[in-house]
């Protein structure tokens, strides 16, 4: 398999995934993103929107595009200009791509920035979630209740490289395998859980946009909570009937 990590520069060599990123996913390795494939993949670093857009003009055409982009535009716009520019991106993806993967923006600690992340991720979602060529990766997993999850940040918006940029790369590789299943993919590495999840919020969450679903794992694990609590309502029952029968056994007699 053929991989390569390339700059605007050196991008003209055609392969079946490429991936436009900005510096949240330098550090994410494409040869483990597509692992038990036999896709060959290189990525493409273009710190803003703009910059992404020229990207995609010197691309001839691959099977499968990831877009990862739009954190640094809003640093110093607005959301409503951003995401009109994001939309232009799409589009222009989608002349050279017909299997496009949206990576939506990882939350940042910094909270005007975070507003910021909230609404063009929301908007991102709403415009393209029923989009045939599109899937979304909705990276909704670096928050708990409203907070992101410290220990997988560097700073406000860079990830650690030891968990943070593992959990995004799990996120986007769950993505495009999901996305194609005619892909050569070795089963074993394969997430297990993934068409039962999105058939469930499918199901659940129908009337909500995709970027506020909660993540797979939210609710995983709760399912034995009252076990103990049953148990013990189970054992008084018991206990009372018991009782019951010894009650009317003396007043038989």
């Amino acid at each position: 398999m053929d991989f390569v990590d390339s700059h605007i520069s050196r991008h003209k060599r055609s392969c079946d995934v490429i991936m436009i990123h900005d510096s949240i996913c330098y550090d994410i390795d494409m040869r483990r993103l597509i692992n038990g494939s036999n896709m060959t993949g290189k990525k493409i670093t273009a710190y803003t929107i703009q910059k992404a857009e020229e990207v995609i003009k010197n691309i001839n055409q691959t099977d499968i595009l990831i877009l990862h982009v739009g954190v640094n535009d809003l640093k110093t716009h607005n959301v409503e200009e951003s995401f009109q520019q994001y939309v232009s991106l799409v589009n222009s993806a989608l002349s050279v791509s017909n299997n496009l993967v949206l990576s939506l923006m990882t939350p940042s600690a910094a909270d005007f920035l975070n507003d910021k992340i909230s609404k063009m991720n929301n908007l991102i979602a709403s415009e393209f979630e029923n989009s045939a060529k599109i899937a979304l990766c909705l990276n909704n997993n670096f928050c708990r209740q409203g907070k992101i999850l410290q220990q997988l940040y560097w700073n406000d918006t860079k990830l650690s490289r030891d968990q943070g940029v593992k959990i995004l790369a799990s996120n986007l590789r769950r993505t495009i395998f999901s996305r194609d299943e005619s892909i050569n993919l070795n089963k074993s590495q394969m997430p297990k859980r993934q068409n039962f999840d999105r058939q469930h919020q499918n199901r659940a969450y129908a009337n909500k946009p995709l970027y506020q679903r909660p993540s797979h794992n939210t609710h995983r694990g709760n399912g034995f909570q009252n076990l103990r609590g049953d148990q013990f309502q189970s054992n008084n029952n018991l206990m009372n009937s018991s009782l019951a029968s010894a009650l009317l056994s003396v007043l038989s007699g």
